[in-house]
């Protein structure tokens, strides 16, 4: 019988042996031609090579913008209202149009040309002589008697301004008032603003609209500004929605200036030396301010 061949599985065939070497397969981590991810890998840019040269200087210059806006807009939210124009006396710094203060800037009356309102400022006072305290922690108790009739008169080197001060209308701006002239705190102090034909301004012991005793006052508005009307300077509505007065700083009327009214507080009235208030000018200083009561 003819032996039948057995039939082996099929096999793949061999590789083809050329010069006694058999080829191998390139595998990660042996030597041998690169593979395609890897030649797609040096083909490829990074990220880094994507980034435009001119793109990292523009980056820092408008960093360096936006750091000056910042420090512009902060600089400029600190300002005080300026008096009938731009910050009226808002703390002129208090008053219409007040003279810039360290904290808000002050509305300025529609009615009022350029002219800021009254406004006061939010920094704290340096004292401007050591021997005067210039600076308290609250505003001072409640000494005065609302009963009696209460003048100041403020003297100057172009003569003396005599004010009669309402205590009934404004008990608490006319307690504070007192305390200070009788402290001596305006002695030595100057008419830091000038608004002519609307109002001049001082009780300010750094002298630029920035400063007060370190602490306001409760709102007492219920006076009109009339001609040589007496008023606080406060800070604008915007930081201060209370209207609270500022401590020290007040402004007296050249004109009516009703525009003003319902939004400061009225607590005196020039009764003498009028020509002596038109006759200010801007860094004048108050020699001494004495109060009688009767």
């Amino acid at each position: 019988m003819s032996k039948k061949k057995s039939r082996r599985p099929s096999q793949p065939p061999r590789a083809q042996r050329s010069g006694g070497s058999t080829r191998e397969r390139s595998t990660p981590g042996r030597s041998g031609a690169p593979s395609r991810a890897s030649k797609a890998a040096r083909r490829s840019p990074t990220a880094r090579d994507k980034i435009p040269s001119w793109l990292p200087p523009v980056a820092l210059i408008g960093l360096i913008i936006a750091l000056a806006l910042i420090v512009f807009v902060s600089r400029t939210a600190n300002r005080a209202p300026i008096a009938p124009s731009s910050t009226a006396p808002a703390a002129v710094t208090g008053v219409p149009g007040a003279a810039p203060t360290s904290g808000a800037t002050a509305t300025t009356p529609a009615s009022v040309a350029t002219a800021a309102a009254p406004t006061a400022t939010a920094s704290q006072p340096t004292a401007a002589s050591t021997e005067v305290q210039r600076q308290f922690d609250a505003p001072p108790p409640m000494t005065i008697d609302t009963s009696k009739q209460y003048t100041a008169t403020i003297e100057t080197a172009k003569g003396n301004i005599v004010l009669e001060l309402y205590p009934k209308a404004a008990p608490q701006t006319v307690n504070n008032f007192v305390f200070l002239a009788r402290n001596g705190f305006y002695n030595g102090l100057t008419f830091h603003r000038v608004e002519p034909g609307f109002v001049i301004q001082g009780g300010d012991p750094k002298g630029d609209g920035t400063g007060g005793p370190g602490y306001t006052l409760p709102a007492e508005i219920e006076l009109p500004h009339v001609e040589g009307a007496v008023a606080m300077a406060r800070l604008s509505d915007q930081v201060n929605p209370e209207r609270r007065s500022s401590g020290s700083q007040f402004y007296i009327t050249l004109a009516p200036a009703h525009q003003l009214d319902g939004a400061y507080t009225v607590f005196g009235q020039v009764v003498e030396g009028m020509d002596v208030v038109k006759a200010i000018a801007i860094g004048d200083t108050i020699t001494d301010v004495t109060i009688q009561d009767q």
